[in-house]
């Protein structure tokens, strides 16, 4: 028997009616609005959301470049002081078999080879004490010397086997 429009078993059966059709449409893509008509399901970023996320890193691009720009020349620096921290060792250890210093680098006498992108150093002996400067191909007018027994070449407060740069 079925039940006359307008009454409330009818009322009951459309409701029943439309929680399974709901049930169904849950696992569908396309969404559906009380009247039954689909709409469209969104996935998705808006255009503003987008634009908050590129400007947020932009901002933070923008903080973090700075610091590391000058990362560069801090490591070719580093190459240079330890590249004479390294001529120290292999000056003392020509000095102690010869008793005196050398100027020439080979394996005769300083064994010693400087590490890439570091120019070949200037190196000054004298009786008991010796100096040298070292520059980096790629670091322009920045010089870093070392000295051992005597004054440093290029600031003459540091300490006594020290490196330094300018």
């Amino acid at each position: 028997m079925q039940a006359k429009p307008g009454t409330a078993r009818a009322l009951a059966g459309a409701d029943a009616d439309e929680r399974e059709l709901g049930k169904a449409k849950a696992n569908s893509p396309i969404l559906h609005n009380r009247e039954g008509t689909m709409l469209k399901k969104r996935e998705g970023f808006t255009l503003i959301e987008l634009l908050i996320v590129v400007v947020i890193i932009g901002i933070l691009a923008a903080i973090a470049i700075p610091k590391f720009a000058n990362t560069k020349d801090k490591a070719y620096i580093t190459a240079m002081k330890s590249d004479l921290r390294n001529m120290v060792t292999a000056e003392e250890a020509f000095f102690s078999d010869s008793s005196a210093y050398s100027a020439i680098m080979d394996s005769v006498h300083v064994n010693f080879k400087q590490s890439t992108g570091v120019n070949t150093p200037t190196i000054v002996t004298g009786p008991g004490y010796w100096s040298a400067t070292v520059t980096h191909s790629q670091l322009a007018g920045t010089t870093c010397g070392i000295a051992v027994n005597t004054a440093n070449p290029l600031v003459a407060t540091a300490g006594e086997g020290e490196p330094v740069c300018k």
